[in-house]
């Protein structure tokens, strides 16, 4: 099974384009290295790139459209969440699945597009003596004189914690949470 994962995504309300690139998890170059493709709509009017825009938000909620969490565009989701501009309704068939889409409206598209900006809460985990903790793919370490992991939801930086509980390190090293 094959996913794309977007690169790069830049929307320019100005010239009504949306660019970006993005690469297959299974396609890759005789070194082995990931295809990144590039991509470019153009729209004719307003309306149609507001559209264009939101179906691209849609579409991440969806899971059809994959964004690496650092990404302004997941960051940006994120302030359309704290500013409660995401709408939930179960679906028709199955009452359990519940579907996600962006409220359309001139202040969510005005996020989106970077005209207005909310500061939310980053966090990390640190302890004494210059001592952080790392969060890697596949592993949590800690670390000295290094620069923290920073987690963009309080949900993941307490499961982490909890973790790092669990090992034993929050009373060996005295690790806490900080609000970034």
């Amino acid at each position: 099974m094959s996913y794309e994962t977007v690169k790069s995504f830049s929307a320019k309300e100005k010239e009504l384009t949306i660019k970006g690139a993005y690469s297959s998890s299974n396609v890759t170059d005789a070194y082995g290295r990931r295809v990144t493709e590039k991509f470019e709509q153009n729209y004719t009017n307003l309306k149609d790139f507001k559209d264009g825009l939101f179906n691209f938000v849609d579409g991440y909620f969806e899971g059809s459209a994959r964004f690496s969490n650092s990404s302004t565009f997941v960051k940006r989701i994120r302030m359309l969440i704290h500013e409660n501009l995401i709408e939930s309704h179960p679906d028709k068939q199955f009452s359990d699945i519940i579907w996600h889409k962006v409220a359309r409206s001139e202040k969510a598209f005005n996020i989106m597009i970077g005209k207005e900006k909310i500061e939310l809460a980053t966090y990390s985990i640190v302890g004494n003596e210059n001592i952080v903790l790392r969060k890697l793919r596949s592993k949590i370490k800690l670390e000295c004189d290094k620069k923290a992991t920073v987690f963009y939801e309080k949900a993941e930086v307490k499961r982490i914690f909890d973790l790092a509980n669990d090992c034993g390190w929050v009373g060996s090293y005295g690790l806490k949470i900080i609000e970034n």
